[in-house]
This record gives C-alpha cells, sequence and structure tokens, in this order.
C-alpha cells in the first residue's frame, strides 16, 4: 500500500520500512565488500604469479601487462573481480535509495505533524 500525503500511521509504516530494507541493504553491501576484496586479492595474485612467468620467459617487461591480461588464469579472476565490484556498488547505491526515500517520507510526517496546509 502506497502512502497517502494526508495518512500518517501509513507514513510511519514506510519509513519504518525503509529504514529496515536500509538496515539489510547495509548488511549486503559488508558481505558483498568482503567478496570484492577477496576477488580483488584473487585477482592481483594471478596478475602477479602470470607477470613473473612471463618475465622469466624472457617477454618484454613493456609487453607483459597487456598480455598478461588476456591469459584465461588471469582473465577470469578479472571478470570474477569486475562482478563482485559491480555487486557492491549496487549495494551501496540501496541504501542510498533506501536513505533519501526515509528523509522524503520523514520531511512528509513532519509536514503533517506541524499542520502544514500544503500537505
Amino acid at each position: 500500500m502506497t502512502p497517502t500525503m494526508s495518512d500518517p500511521i501509513s507514513l510511519t509504516s514506510q519509513l519504518m520500512e525503509n529504514r529496515r530494507l536500509m538496515k539489510a541493504a547495509v548488511s549486503e553491501a559488508s558481505e558483498r565488500g568482503r567478496d570484492y576484496a577477496e576477488k580483488q586479492a584473487a585477482y592481483y595474485a594471478a596478475k602477479s604469479k602470470a607477470a613473473l612467468e612471463l618475465k622469466a620467459d624472457g617477454y618484454a617487461v613493456t609487453l607483459i601487462e597487456m598480455v598478461v591480461k588476456g591469459m584465461p588464469e588471469v582473465a577470469g579472476p578479472l571478470l570474477e573481480m569486475q562482478c563482485a565490484e559491480a555487486l557492491y556498488k549496487a549495494a551501496l547505491k540501496a541504501i542510498d535509495v533506501y536513505r533519501d526515500d526515509s528523509r522524503i517520507v520523514y520531511d512528509q510526517i513532519k509536514r503533517a505533524q506541524m499542520g502544514d496546509p500544503g500537505f
């Protein structure tokens, strides 16, 4: 049910729901941030290992960075890291959305309590 501008009970209920969703999003962002950090560490480890192997095989140092990213053992962790980053950023955005919704509803509640005639 969408709260109407003249229904303080519905507005309060919506505010509580937004707060609950925001807390869930914070928890989700924490988990996704941890996963992102783990995937990032795995990517950098794979990239460093491949770069050292290429250097030992005599590849020119100026080419190693480009060659490494195309190697399957590095490209896979890179993709996983980028996907984890996207999920983490999406969770952070969800927090922002719920926070903004909460502020809007809170402002509506305050306007109703103050007897705003335009409310």
